[in-house]
């Protein structure tokens, strides 16, 4: 497991988190520790075998058990059951341009939005239109997002481009946070 690993982990729960309506700080906690780990020179799995992964600022008990976890056994018990409230299809909702968490999280819960099919049922129905912050450009611009993500699906390396997004997102987040 290397840092990436960890890293990459931990930007997924920070979007797990926003996509579950968990408090801020809780995402800011994983994402001030991923930011560490990201800037480390040292190995990750290292201090994890050598238990002193509290000299990472910000990691306390519960941070230090899902680490240890994650790095000892590849997998961490706690992603994998936020992973479980969301069905498959929502995370396809993140290849649309605009449609960040809270975006995603909106059409999740207030149309039951969980796909990009259903994305585009809603956006040609006028459905979309009922929701705060979706006017006519922003429709346009999901249904070209749609399109596009069609056009080119295969040619990208979605899980690539998710975690980098994510890692993006959290420095925006701890940016705006000082």
């Amino acid at each position: 497991m290397t840092n990436k690993d960890v890293v990459s982990a931990l930007e997924e729960i920070v979007m797990l988190l926003d996509l579950s309506g968990e408090s801020v700080f809780k995402g800011r906690a994983y994402t001030s520790v991923a930011r560490r780990i990201e800037q480390m020179d040292g190995d990750i799995a290292a201090l994890a075998k050598e238990g002193r992964l509290r000299e990472i600022k910000g990691v306390g008990d519960a941070l230090e058990q899902k680490i240890q976890e994650l790095v000892c056994t590849g997998k961490l018990e706690y992603l994998e059951k936020l992973r479980a409230k969301f069905p498959d299809t929502l995370f396809d909702l993140f290849r649309i341009p605009g449609l960040g968490a809270k975006r995603v999280k909106q059409l999740y819960e207030e149309k039951q939005i969980d796909s990009l099919d259903a994305l585009k049922e809603s956006c040609e129905s006028g459905g979309l239109a009922e929701l705060k912050g979706f006017g006519p450009k922003m429709i346009e611009k999901v249904l070209k997002g749609i399109e596009f993500a069609g056009r080119h699906a295969g040619q990208f390396h979605f899980e690539r481009a998710y975690e980098e997004a994510v890692r993006l997102l959290a420095l925006i987040q701890e940016d705006s946070a000082t």
